[in-house]
């Protein structure tokens, strides 16, 4: 009897797969891992050609991937280097435009948009926080890496617990630089503090998270890696 080599393309995958052989099985597994390959080295090259190559003078960088919190889809962004034109063709369209910030400085944010400084004016107002309840104390007393973050949390949430413990009838936030951080703390925190603690839930997006902060009547404290910036909680 003549053998033949088997080939994947000697397969019909509308067949019951139950129905293969133990080797058709095999080269079926194969075949979808080969697949999931192609597009993953398809994505790969999108991205390449996505980057900034030097002297090409390239308008736009990869700003990363991220997942649609709604639609769980992969987001590709697209960063321009240069936003003059972009914030040129948006500013047209109204006739008059305000920007309102905390962070804004004056000379550098014209420039970078392209705002010739008879176009505008700038107003600085008092913040309506007393200094006193905006005070920032510095205190650094770990040093996180891979291999020690779980000990060196252990020794800081005595410090966290008593923190929570002295404004407890305050709202606040507990800024950490992960998601890895945020469940470590919170699975370490006692069972009163987690019911006050919240964290982000799967179903959320990032604007009800805060939403829900803002419009709740409680000391409620919010846990996140993401609410270092742009988040108004009043």
């Amino acid at each position: 009897k003549e053998e033949r080599q088997t080939k994947m393309d000697d397969f019909n995958f509308e067949k019951d797969y139950n129905d293969f052989t133990k080797e058709h099985k095999r080269f079926a597994r194969l075949q979808t891992e080969l697949e999931e390959l192609v597009k993953i080295e398809a994505d790969l090259r999108k991205i390449e050609e996505i980057k900034v190559k030097p002297g090409q003078n390239n308008d736009f960088v990869f700003g990363g991937i991220e997942i649609d919190e709604k639609t769980h889809q992969d987001v590709i962004s697209i960063k321009p280097i240069d936003v003059k034109k972009i914030a040129g063709k948006l500013f047209d369209k109204f006739k008059h435009v305000i920007f309102f910030s905390s962070t804004i400085d004056e000379e550098y944010f014209q420039k970078e948009l392209g705002i010739p400084t008879t176009d505008s004016f700038y107003k600085r107002y008092d913040s309506e926080f007393p200094a006193e309840n905006r005070k920032i104390e510095k205190k650094y007393m770990y040093r996180l890496s891979m291999k020690n973050k779980e000990k060196e949390i252990n020794k800081g949430m005595e410090k966290i617990q008593k923190l929570l413990d002295k404004h407890k009838s305050e709202k606040g936030i507990i800024l950490v630089s992960s998601y890895e951080y945020q469940n470590l703390i919170w699975e370490k925190l006692s069972e009163r503090n987690q019911k006050r603690v919240k964290r982000k839930k799967d179903e959320q997006t990032h604007a009800e998270f805060v939403e829900q902060h803002k419009d709740a009547n409680d000391n409620q404290v919010l846990i996140s890696p993401s609410l270092w910036e742009g988040v108004d909680l009043k």
